[in-house]
């Protein structure tokens, strides 16, 4: 469970020199940038500029209309109201345009749906009752590509609608005044992967004609939450627009973001991409998840630092109880998973009763995480007959295009190739997983992957290769946070620490010592002795502490030295095959294990390997999918049963049974499958 794939570097240190050369920088800053693709002095520089906007924003589809349209009705004083979403990229998008067009003196207000009651985007019932309200142009902010339905009835009002979106097109476009979304099938725009808070920002420099660095410095703070919120690449435009954010934030915050700031624990001049990412993001985004977004974007639109603490409060206590709801989500689909043994599938389909719909999407990343494959959760409405869910992908894999093969079980769905969200009956979640499964099977097997920027003799950490690494940030999505291969590393000590949740580790290397930190794993599941030569995959942060900085060493992954990437993934698809039932010619003879191979993990099991990891590491002798299928046939002839501690799956005996290995249908099959060849 859980494996990652490691691509290596491939590095070029004379390009390296000569990019450094040519573009003025540090050769290590020109190396990491070289190893992500900027191989070319032209690309690199035009990566390293802080032009605010590359993208010409009347060069999208329809935007000129939008702009005439809105126009019109801001001079002619006619009611205009924006419609949000409420994530927090909606509810950025909506408090940017709300906040621009009241600057401008229209007359306008906001609507932001309730995630519980009203569902995702604008719909019928919400026509009706703007028309009720006398709007008369609705501007819909991250929603509206698909609103076909939605569009035609507001048209029966007389009511006029401009879409901004940021989601693919599906189908025929809304018959809107204006559909304006980088997504739709005619944009031809180099650079596509805005935010909805980013289109919003393109419409509003289109709507002002006013300098894109004028308009950043005042709404580049609530771009910056959304982009990052939303998982949007941080490149090009984006990445522009995120960095003037940040300088902002850390600047001169807005009351409203120094008060966020402050109740989620981060210190002023310190705010960086993944902040807003684990710290801001999910407080905004709690107001949406639990109760009304309209909180969240109240708190946005505060300009008084004493008005804006309370609901700075109010928003991080929505999040703790968000921790928990998730907490037990995940914990219960996790139990539904193993019980099932769903996470043999290629993708992931676990529904539950009840299930909190507003943190199945965050529940679905912790499970794709921990089991390393796409999943999708639902919650089942016994009321409705309905079942509502959010999915999330690992890798390359497109969990829109696997949803969308399966959508003639559905009544709804949306997303991109990362994220999606879905509706059915929930007699139809069976054909669905089946569909769904089929699909990923037809597809190459994906991974999460973990990309190394470059091997790193663990001497060479130092302050100087952080400030070498600086103008290559904001780090987030499509521009991680450079990634060092530290390998043959000897593990010297083993401390536990945060109550045993984590661990410092003490490596080294020749006469190098390198203290460590693994988050998430305790002393009990941690697979490796002190004395193990490992390699490790680490980040560095820069940590400082009344006026003394220090590095932070962060291990992402941790393996033992030497291991076969190649034949390991060669394990990892024979596995998969054997898991889906889809074995080829000659799969189960590399399958089929001896009495002694058996024996062989039925003494690790009782000696303290009990768990899958702690297994790979300490038996090497015998293959992964060995061990895989071993596991499975001890646990089919009730020798040892599958267990949780501290969260993590781990194996315990089963004392006193005893059984032949001829009873076991697993080993009986490999063993037929191989005479039928």
């Amino acid at each position: 469970m859980g494996f990652k794939q490691w691509i290596l570097p491939q590095l070029n240190k004379e390009l390296a020199n000569t990019l450094a050369e040519e573009c003025g920088i540090e050769p290590f800053t020109a190396l990491i940038a070289a190893q992500r693709g900027y191989d070319d002095p032209f690309e690199l520089e035009v990566f390293l500029d802080d032009e605010v906007l590359e993208t010409e924003p009347l060069d999208l589809p329809d935007m000129q209309k939008a702009a005439a349209t809105i126009g019109e009705f801001v001079a002619k004083g006619k009611k205009i109201t924006v419609f949000g979403d409420y994530d927090c990229d909606g509810v950025t998008a909506t408090v940017l345009l709300y906040r621009y067009l009241k600057s401008v003196g229209a007359q306008v207000d906001y609507y932001i749906p309730n995630r519980l009651l009203e569902g995702y985007g604008i719909t019928e019932s919400a026509i009706e009752q703007l028309h009720q309200n006398k709007t008369e142009l609705i501007i819909t902010v991250d929603n509206g590509i698909a609103a076909n339905g939605p569009v035609a009835r507001a048209a029966e009002f007389g009511l006029t609608v401009v879409i901004t979106d940021h989601h693919r097109q599906q189908g025929s476009l809304p018959q809107a005044a204006a559909v304006v979304d980088p997504h739709r099938e005619d944009c031809h725009l180099p650079f596509k992967d805005f935010a909805g808070v980013g289109v919003a920002f393109l419409l509003v420099c289109a709507l002002s004609g006013n300098d894109p660095a004028f308009l950043a410095e005042e709404y580049g703070e609530l771009v910056a939450l959304g982009t990052v919120a939303d998982v949007m690449p941080l490149l090009r435009d984006n990445r522009n627009l995120v960095k003037l954010g940040l300088a902002k934030l850390n600047r001169e915050p807005s009351p409203c973001f120094a008060a966020l700031a402050a109740v989620a624990g981060v210190n002023p001049g310190e705010l960086t991409a993944g902040k807003i990412a684990f710290s801001l993001a999910p407080r905004v985004n709690a107001a949406g998840r639990l109760a009304n977004a309209g909180l969240a974007a109240k708190l946005l639109l505060t300009e008084n630092l004493q008005q804006a603490r309370p609901l700075a409060e109010q928003l991080d206590e929505l999040n703790r109880e968000r921790h928990s709801l998730e907490q037990e989500i995940t914990k219960k689909a996790a139990e539904i998973a193993e019980q099932k043994r769903l996470y043999q599938n290629r993708v992931m389909v676990v529904s539950g009763p009840n299930w909190h719909e507003g943190v199945l999407g965050i529940a679905a990343a912790r499970l794709a995480e921990h089991y390393g494959r796409p999943v999708i959760l639902l919650s089942e409405n016994s009321e409705t007959g309905i079942a509502k869910g959010s999915a999330r992908s690992v890798g390359s894999f497109s969990i829109f295009k696997a949803i969308e093969s399966g959508k003639e079980n559905l009544l709804t769905f949306g997303g991109h190739a990362q994220a999606a969200g879905l509706s059915l009956h929930i007699t139809n979640i069976p054909a669905f997983r089946q569909t769904v499964n089929e699909y990923a099977l037809a597809q190459p097997l994906c991974l999460p992957q973990l990309r190394v920027d470059c091997k790193l003799n663990p001497a060479a950490i130092s302050t100087d290769l952080l400030l070498a690494l600086e103008p290559l940030e904001p780090f987030g999505v499509g521009n991680p946070t450079p990634l060092f291969g530290l390998f043959g590393m000897r593990l010297d000590r083993i401390t536990e620490i945060g109550d045993g949740k984590h661990l410092r580790l003490l490596l080294s290397k020749g006469n190098t010592m390198v203290a460590a930190v693994l988050f998430g794993t305790g002393a009990a599941e941690f697979a490796f002795t002190v004395g193990s030569v490992l390699d490790v995959l680490a980040i560095l942060r820069k940590n400082t502490y009344k006026g003394e900085t220090k590095i932070s060493v962060q291990v992402q992954d941790i393996r033992p030295a030497g291991l076969n990437e190649e034949q390991r993934l060669l394990e990892l698809e024979l596995y998969d095959r054997f898991a889906n039932a889809a074995l080829r010619e000659k799969d189960a003879e590399s399958l089929l294990f001896t009495r002694q191979d058996m024996a062989l993990v039925y003494r690790g099991l009782r000696g303290g390997l009990n768990s899958t990891e702690k297994l790979r590491a300490n038996l090497p002798a015998l293959s992964w999918a060995k061990i895989a299928v071993i596991l499975e046939v001890l646990q089919e002839l009730n020798l040892i049963a599958p267990a949780k501690q501290n969260g993590k799956l781990f194996f315990k005996l089963i004392e006193g049974s005893k059984t032949n290995l001829e009873n076991s249908k697993i080993y009986c099959g490999l063993r037929s499958f191989i005479a039928e060849q």
